[in-house]
């Protein structure tokens, strides 16, 4: 009879979950994509240009991937999706690659389909908080999940990302052989809703 009641106890629970449409984590927080959202970022630093910088612009829906304009300042359209798993994966002749694992609390490697920044593809990343504070030109997000980057170069590629709820990617730091670059978010859409919001 205990085991019973234990069995309705926690289909009850299960059943409050799926409905609140609770999740042990949504990637999607951290990795808003609606058609029509955009990002302008710049970089600063002493090697950084003048009013160097790119947009990412969200510009269509294929299936369950998103057309990405350039994510990394590259110049490369990219085709991204979060799957079952909570993964961030890229799509590309037909093969899929793995970015990011934000609900992961272990290393993982990013895999690329071309190389974006210098000595990316391959890198070790690992969650380091969930708790960061990131002040950058769109504005000021709390709760902001930091990646900390490991490559196989000595000055080359991303060393941190910070990624804020309901925004995305907000600030990143990269080694160069001129010393660190910082690409800030200057200003945004998601979701139909502006950045900085005043």
């Amino acid at each position: 009879m205990r085991f019973v009641w234990l069995l309705v106890i926690i289909t009850c629970f299960s059943l409050v979950a799926t409905v609140t449409g609770q999740d042990k984590f949504d990637t999607s927080v951290f990795f808003p994509q609606n058609i029509g959202d955009e990002r302008s970022y710049h970089k600063v630093g002493k090697l950084a240009k003048p009013n160097e910088g790119w947009t990412d612009k969200v510009g269509r829906k294929k299936g369950r991937f998103f057309s990405h304009s350039d994510f990394w300042g590259d110049g490369v359209s990219r085709e991204l999706k979060i799957n079952n798993k909570h993964q961030i994966i890229e799509r590309a002749k037909d093969k899929k690659f793995v970015w990011y694992k934000l609900d992961e609390t272990n290393e993982w490697v990013m895999s690329l389909s071309q190389e974006g920044i210098p000595c990316t593809e391959g890198a070790k990343i690992r969650i380091v908080s969930r708790t960061e504070t990131v002040q950058v030109p769109a504005g000021t997000f709390n709760n902001c999940l930091k990646l900390e980057f490991t490559t196989s170069c000595n000055d080359a590629g991303v060393e941190a990302q910070w990624f804020a709820p309901e925004v995305g990617l907000v600030k990143q730091t990269e080694s160069t052989f001129g010393g660190l670059l910082t690409t800030e978010l200057v200003k945004a859409t998601v979701a139909g809703k502006p950045y900085p919001t005043n």
